[in-house]
């Protein structure tokens, strides 16, 4: 349950929950998993915390799960009032057709996370390729 909602970003907000998801995730999947927030404020809090936080933690067990990857890093930044949070990889890419097949086979959980994150005027673009992914969501702050 603590995964799904865990009390750190209650506690201590969105930067702090990231540290320990990057933390637990290089500890369970091996994978060296890097945190980047320049300029970030650990005290501020947003309505999107939990959306950010949910959504890195869907990217990065994509990534420890399907990409083959030695390396993961996710970075944090605002600029004005958008929220920027980058998941990338040095995995092994995978084709669209990928996507639409996992989809169809009932794994929904990239899929919900684009609906929620459009849900909240924002966007989420992946970009893949030979040499790893890129995902980046960009959402309103406020």
């Amino acid at each position: 349950m603590t995964q799904l909602h865990p009390a750190v970003l209650e506690q201590a907000g969105l930067l702090g929950a990231l540290e320990e998801l990057t933390r637990t995730t290089a500890a369970r999947s091996g994978l060296a998993v890097g945190l980047a927030a320049p300029g970030w404020d650990a005290s501020w809090r947003s309505p999107v915390d939990d959306l950010l936080y949910s959504a890195a933690r869907e990217l990065l067990f994509n990534v420890s799960k399907h990409a083959r990857a030695i390396s993961a890093q996710v970075d944090l930044r605002r600029a004005d009032d958008l929220i920027r949070l980058t998941v990338s990889d040095n995995g092994v890419g995978f084709a669209q057709e990928e996507l639409t097949r996992r989809l169809a086979e009932g794994h929904i959980g990239l899929a919900s996370q684009r609906i929620r994150v459009e849900a909240a005027s924002g966007q989420l673009r992946i970009r893949t390729g030979d040499s790893g992914t890129v995902a980046e969501i960009e959402v309103p702050a406020t």
